[in-house]
């Protein structure tokens, strides 16, 4: 197998490991995290949003329970959260307003029809 010497970004390399790793560090780094919440991730992150209005941190805290102390493991849990969070967005499910620590969301009426 021919090791692949494009710099750029190839959709049609038969064997990733043959893109060098600069390369491949990129294709990590592009790929779309905002759509990565599968149906029931979102469906219950919809569901936690229905009760009120909450922060990425606090949805984070109801999904997935209390992170670690560190900071990495608080914005682990945020990032996860997130995720969803975007589905939603995209989706036209959600109601944002600015709050005190971020902008804060909750779920509008109808959102069982969009999530499915």
């Amino acid at each position: 197998m021919r090791k692949c010497r494009l710099r750029r970004l190839c959709i049609d390399c038969p064997d990733r490991k043959s893109c060098p790793a600069g390369v491949r560090r990129n294709k990590r780094a592009r790929r779309p995290m905002a759509d990565s919440a599968g149906p029931a991730r979102t469906r219950r992150a919809a569901e936690v949003l229905a009760a009120g209005w909450y922060s990425c941190k606090a949805l984070g805290v109801a999904l997935y329970g209390d992170p670690g102390p560190g900071r990495k493991e608080q914005m682990a849990n945020m990032v996860k959260a997130r995720r969803p969070i975007n589905r939603l967005m995209k989706l036209g499910a959600l109601a944002v307003r600015p709050g005190a620590g971020g902008a804060e969301y909750t779920a509008l009426p109808g959102w069982e029809e969009l999530v499915r």
